[in-house]
């Protein structure tokens, strides 16, 4: 199999030039999760699966606790579908938890202060609306315990970990926290049994995709993660390229000619490999995402990285300005154009295009 054919069969299966759900938590569900540092990107990454949607559509599934946004895999922010919070957490959470037991010693956080934070959070937002982290640094100082700046993220951090709070709407420009919603859904009877579905679920949504791929995106461990995918085998085929072996569903469909997309920063398609060299030439990487783990939203044409793109707002308008990596022509600056639209529209505004 060729790189060409590869990218196009990733496009397909992230659901960027094919589209098979009609619901945001349809699109998380199939994809695993979605990162959500940031929030309005976050809504894009649906958004660019779902044509026709709008930003309101997604905070009405979020709002409606159809969808949860919570630090999960990898100990990032996600975007999860509600039947699936728990089990991911209980499957991954443990892991994150213990690597982070020497930063916790340094902020004074020990497993008695913990809990007694926990305690108050339960009890503070049982019947209250969300709370913001100024609002909850308040509530904790009354109880006598310090919680500001990193020391309160590592707090609520710590909650979201353990399946008690996730984040909430947001009011105004201010993030806000609540009580994670009770299990949906029976937890699975045993790990190795979450394992094999969070392998199956990436690798039919990200496919093709190596296992150390899976490794960077699941945070899982090797031998594990190697496992998982020998458990899901029956429901994928695989080919070699460049002595890598990649895997994909078995029962793959046809695949869409690819086009153009505009995609958000830290969008799946970029986030999701360890191998980023067939999308992204090396020497335009650094313009991609940063050392410190910033992604930037990202042109892509025929499942190549063209350029990346910023947008800032006012009143009527969403501003969009390109940064090629390479001088483009006419034809391919008016298929942006047209590709930027949908996004547009996703925010309701009328589009504005600057090029450097």
């Amino acid at each position: 199999m060729k790189t060409t054919a590869l990218l196009d069969l990733r496009l397909a299966n992230q659901q960027l030039s094919a589209h098979n759900f009609t619901k945001p938590e349809e699109v998380v569900a199939w994809m695993g999760a979605l990162q959500a540092q940031e929030y309005a990107q976050s809504q894009w990454a649906i958004g660019v699966r779902l044509p026709g949607l709008q930003d309101v559509d997604i905070e009405q599934a979020i709002a409606e606790k159809r969808i949860t946004r919570t630090w999960c895999v990898r100990g990032t922010l996600h975007l999860v579908h509600a039947d699936d919070v728990h089990w991911m957490l209980s499957l991954l959470a443990p892991r994150i938890i213990s690597g982070a037991a020497t930063r916790y010693k340094n902020l004074e956080l020990d497993e008695k202060i913990l809990k007694k934070t926990q305690t108050i959070l339960s009890r503070t937002l049982k019947n209250k609306k969300p709370l913001t982290r100024d609002e909850l640094t308040v509530v904790f100082h009354k109880a006598g315990i310090e919680a500001k700046g990193e020391r309160l993220t590592h707090i609520l951090y710590r909650a979201a970990m353990d399946q008690l709070i996730c984040i909430g709407p947001k009011r105004g420009n201010s993030g806000t926290y609540t009580l994670l919603h009770a299990p949906t859904v029976k937890p699975f009877k045993d790990r190795p049994a979450a394992v094999a579905e969070l392998a199956k679920r990436y690798f039919l949504s990200h496919g093709p995709a190596t296992v150390n791929d899976f490794v960077l995106w699941s945070g899982l461990p090797i031998t594990e993660a190697r496992e998982g995918l020998e458990t899901v085998k029956p429901l994928l085929t695989s080919f070699t390229l460049q002595q890598k072996e990649y895997w994909m569903n078995a029962k793959q469909p046809a695949t869409p000619k690819p086009d153009l997309y505009c995609l958000p920063g830290f969008d799946e398609y970029v986030l999701g490999y360890e191998d980023r060299s067939h999308f992204l030439p090396t020497q335009h990487k650094n313009l991609v995402y940063t050392t410190n783990g910033i992604f930037n939203p990202v042109i892509v044409h025929k499942g190549t990285i063209i350029a990346t793109w910023q947008r800032t707002f006012n009143k009527d308008n969403v501003i969009v300005t390109l940064k090629p990596l390479q001088p483009l022509p006419a034809t391919t600056l008016k298929k942006i154009t047209t590709a930027l639209q949908p996004y547009a529209s996703f925010c309701n505004k009328k589009l504005s295009i600057n090029e450097l």
